[in-house]
């Protein structure tokens, strides 16, 4: 590759850093411990979760020996409380969220951390549908096909989050949509939420729900919230993983400082488009490097011949006039080399616009990685003009010596 096309797809990494090692080892440290006491910010460990789970496994055990209850009227109350639960969470979301303002767009890969936390999301949405449809039977048509679009749209998060991990599709960091406009869905979700329960209400014999059956409802609704935590991952565990990885292999220095700082502010803020599509866009000028170290042979050569082939056509030799022709067919066979790095170059092209509709959120960025490849392909037009011209003046020089003359494809 050369010079050109590498600064043209790093150029925004060959800023200067004064980053120690001994500095670079204490930012990740630090970013390390902050991750773990973050785990433990809502004063539960995992050894809290599982000795809750067995305790309240243990009273609910108790319940269903010696308590007064239905199975399925305890079901009901088990979805009419998870409805009040997303309720609360969509407001949650949408309105107390402290995530900060997002202005420059970062990306990454599905983990298959997340695989694990879509499937729990999946059977969880599954569960609700089930008792829907076996316990509500009586309950209106239209409150139980909005829910069931819900939990069904909601379950589809595992198939999506296979696909985005199978064929490497990059995600947004953060929402990529407007605040008012998550506001406003998750406001309509909640109303109907909030109208599909009032329905599922009136379609229970209130007046036969015995106090056992609620306490069976809210254990399995805790049951389940606690064994989504234990199952689950933390959102930041792949990053925590990433940390330890980068700082394990630049401590034993198979890592150079540098690729150490690109590769921590990948793993804390998320990859730019450049980085996304680092290796299209290497794919891309590797022909292209290819191709105008070709043009720069022959055209240095060409200038030689200029330089030194006498200004008047009866003063070459035929000798003279005979290198001069070989070395413009040697330089013409080399050029026709290219022609298939051309076809490369293009068809790359082609692959790099079309991953480019994965960031049309990220205008700025990736108006740069667009002018990266102008800038390389200008480059390489110009150049083929130069050859062009200078092979023309070449051969009209040679026209009027002794020695034969050759016709240079322009």
């Amino acid at each position: 590759m050369t010079e050109h096309s590498s600064s043209s797809q790093e150029h925004h990494r060959e800023k200067p850093f004064t980053l120690s090692k001994s500095d670079l080892l204490g930012v990740i440290d630090a970013e390390v411990e902050l991750i773990l006491k973050k785990q433990t910010w809502h004063g539960y460990t995992t050894w809290a979760l599982i000795g809750a789970f067995a305790a309240l496994s243990w009273l609910l055990l108790s319940i269903l020996e010696h308590g007064n209850y239905s199975g399925a009227r305890a079901m009901r109350v088990v979805l009419c409380l998870q409805l009040l639960y997303v309720s609360f969470s969509l407001v949650r979301l949408s309105f107390f969220s402290t995530n900060p303002s997002n202005k420059s767009l970062r990306f990454r890969y599905v983990d298959v951390y997340e695989l694990r936390v879509s499937l729990i999301g999946f059977l969880y949405c599954a569960t609700c549908i089930f008792i829907l449809v076996k316990y509500f039977d009586t309950a209106g048509q239209m409150p139980k096909l909005f829910l069931m679009g819900l939990f069904g749209f909601l379950g589809l998060v595992l198939p999506a989050t296979v696909l985005l991990s199978l064929f490497r599709v990059p995600v947004s960091s953060v929402a990529a949509a407007p605040k008012w406009l998550g506001k406003l869905a998750s406001t309509v979700t909640v109303v109907g939420i909030l109208l599909a329960l009032q329905s599922l209400i009136g379609a229970i014999d209130i007046e036969a729900i015995t106090f056992d059956d609620f306490r069976i409802a809210l254990l399995l609704s805790v049951l389940g919230e606690l064994a989504g935590r234990l199952t689950g991952v933390s959102k930041d565990f792949p990053t925590l993983q990433s940390l330890i990885l980068i700082r394990r292999e630049f401590a034993l220095e198979k890592i150079d400082i540098r690729a150490a700082i690109n590769q921590t502010e990948v793993a804390l803020a998320g990859m730019r488009v450049n980085d996304v599509l680092q290796e299209d866009i290497r794919a891309y000028l590797e022909p292209v490097g290819k191709m105008l170290a070709v043009y720069h042979d022959a055209i240095a050569r060409i200038d030689a011949l200029h330089a030194e082939l006498p200004p008047e056509p009866e003063c070459l030799t035929k000798e003279g006039a005979t290198v001069a022709r070989t070395v413009l067919e040697l330089c013409k066979d080399k050029i026709q080399t290219t022609k298939g790095d051309l076809d490369i170059v293009k068809q790359r092209a082609r692959e790099v616009h079309k991953r480019m509709k994965w960031f049309h959120n990220a205008s700025n960025e990736s108006d740069g990685v667009y002018q990266a490849m102008e800038r390389a392909l200008t480059d390489l037009e110009q150049k083929m003009d130069e050859f062009t011209s200078k092979a023309m003046q070449l051969r009209n020089r040679l026209e009027g010596s002794k020695g034969q003359v050759i016709t240079v494809p322009i």
